[in-house]
C-alpha cells in the first residue's frame, strides 16, 4: 500500500509541476502576444482562450498535489489549540467529510461528463470546444482528491496508536 501512495504522490506532484509549466508558458504566450501587438506583427485572437481552459484544467488537476502538500486553504486555529491526540482525531473527522464531499463531486462531475457528452454540447467561443472536455478536469481531479483523502486518513489511522502510546506512558 506505501508504494501505491508512493506511486499517487508522484503522480499529483507531476500534476503540479506541469500545473507550474503552464503558467510559465501562459506567461511567455501572454507576453509574446502583447510584444507582437505593440510591433505591429498582428496577435494570437485565439490565446486568452486557450490561457482560460488551460488555467480553468491545471487549477482542477493541481488541487490534489495542494491538498497533499497541504497548500490549500485552511483555518486550523481549533485544531492548533487542541492536544495532539485530539487534533489529529479532528483531522480524520475532517478527512472523512472531505473525502465525503469529494465522493460527491466526483460522481456529479462524472454524470455532467455524461450529460454533456450525450447532449454533444459544446462551447462556442473564437474556438469550439465540446463541453464534456472541459468538465472532466472537474470530475478528475474530485477522484484524485477523494483517493488524496483516503491516504491522509490511512496516514493518520497510523500515527494516532502512536500518539495514544506516547500519553499513555506520560500518564495522561
Amino acid at each position: 500500500m506505501q508504494r501505491l501512495e508512493a506511486g499517487f504522490a508522484l503522480f499529483v506532484t507531476l500534476l503540479g509541476a506541469v500545473f507550474g509549466v503552464i503558467i510559465a508558458a501562459i506567461a511567455l504566450s501572454v507576453t509574446t502576444d502583447n510584444l507582437m501587438r505593440n510591433f505591429g506583427l498582428g496577435n494570437i485572437p485565439w490565446l486568452n482562450e486557450v490561457a482560460e481552459y488551460l488555467l480553468y484544467t491545471g487549477t482542477f488537476l493541481a488541487a490534489p498535489w495542494a491538498l497533499r502538500m497541504g497548500a490549500h486553504v485552511r483555518v486550523d486555529i481549533l485544531v492548533s489549540n487542541l492536544p495532539r491526540a485530539a487534533a489529529l482525531r479532528l483531522e480524520v473527522l475532517l478527512d472523512v467529510l472531505g473525502l465525503t464531499i469529494a465522493g460527491l463531486l466526483c460522481y456529479y462531475g462524472i454524470e455532467a461528463v455524461h450529460d454533456a457528452w450525450v447532449a454533444d454540447a459544446k462551447q462556442y467561443k473564437m474556438l469550439t470546444v465540446s463541453e464534456w472536455l472541459l468538465l472532466v478536469p472537474f470530475a478528475l481531479a474530485s477522484l484524485l482528491i477523494a483517493i488524496e483523502f483516503v491516504f491522509r486518513i490511512m496516514r493518520a489511522r497510523r500515527i494516532v496508536p502512536l500518539e495514544e502510546s506516547v500519553l499513555e506512558k506520560s500518564g495522561f
